[in-house]
C-alpha cells in the first residue's frame, strides 16, 4: 500500500463526513463552513485528493454561485434556504421529494408497520453489523441502521480504521476492514446511495443540494468501481 493509496482512504472518509452533514437537519455551522468558503475549500482539497474529474465543473459553478450568494444575502438568510430545501426533499409532513432511509427508497417497507418496520432484515442486517464492528454513531436522538447518514457515517470510521491499519502496518487487520466495507457496499449503501444523491440533484429547489446530489453520485460512483 502506497502513501497515495492511504491519502485517498482518509479522504474518501472525509468525503462520506461530508456528504453526511446533509442528510440530516442542516446546522449553521454547515451552511456558514459553505458561505465563508472554508468547508467548499475543504470539499475542492477531498475532490482534488480522490481526482474526482467529474465534479471539478460542478464545483467551480458552486463557487461561483456562493459568491453571489455572500453579496446578495446574509449568512442567516442563506441558512434558512438550505434548512427550506432540506424539509422539501425529506421532512415535509405533507410530501417529502425523497427518504432518507435504505428499506424505504428501495421500496422494501411497502406496507410494513410498527414492529415490521423495526425488525425488518435490512435494518437488522445493520444493527447486527455496527454492533460486530464496535460503531457506536454520536446521534441524538437515534437514527434508524438504514439512514442515510448512519450509512455514510459507518463508512466514514470504516475507511478512517483501514488507512490507520495500513499506516500501522497492520495489514491484516487492514485487509478485514476493506472486507466489510466491500461488503456494505455491495449488499447496502451501494445499492442506493447513487439513485439517491441523483435523486437530491433533481429533486432540489436551489443550487446547494443540487451540488451536494452531483457530489455524491460521483463520489460513490467512484468508491463503488474500486470495489
Amino acid at each position: 500500500m502506497t502513501i497515495d493509496q492511504m491519502g485517498r482512504l482518509f479522504a474518501s472518509a472525509d468525503m462520506y463526513q461530508v456528504l453526511g452533514y446533509f442528510v440530516i437537519t442542516p446546522t449553521a455551522a454547515v451552511t456558514d463552513g459553505l458561505y465563508g468558503g472554508e468547508l467548499l475549500g475543504d470539499i475542492e482539497a477531498i475532490a482534488g485528493e480522490l481526482d474526482l474529474r467529474t465534479v471539478q465543473a460542478p464545483l467551480q459553478e458552486f463557487r461561483a454561485w456562493i459568491g453571489k450568494q455572500v453579496g446578495a444575502e446574509d449568512a442567516d438568510t442563506y441558512f434558512h434556504r438550505v434548512r427550506k430545501d432540506y424539509t422539501h426533499l425529506y421532512t415535509n409532513p405533507q410530501f417529502s421529494a425523497s427518504t432518507l432511509f435504505e428499506s424505504r427508497f428501495l421500496g422494501n417497507e411497502e406496507g410494513a408497520k410498527g414492529l415490521e418496520i423495526v425488525l425488518a432484515q435490512t435494518v437488522q442486517d445493520q444493527k447486527e453489523l455496527y454492533a460486530r464492528m464496535g460503531f457506536a454513531p454520536d446521534f441524538k436522538p437515534a437514527l434508524r441502521p438504514d439512514h442515510m447518514a448512519m450509512q455514510l457515517a459507518f463508512m466514514q470510521v470504516l475507511r478512517t480504521n483501514q488507512g490507520i491499519a495500513l499506516r500501522d502496518g497492520n495489514d491484516d487487520a487492514a485487509a478485514e476492514i476493506a472486507a466489510t466495507a466491500a461488503a456494505f457496499l455491495t449488499e447496502h449503501l451501494g445499492t442506493w446511495a447513487i439513485p439517491f444523491f441523483e435523486e437530491m440533484e433533481r429533486e432540489a429547489e436551489e443550487e446547494t443540494y443540487r451540488f451536494i446530489g452531483q457530489l455524491g453520485a460521483a463520489f460513490m460512483a467512484q468508491e463503488l468501481g474500486r470495489l
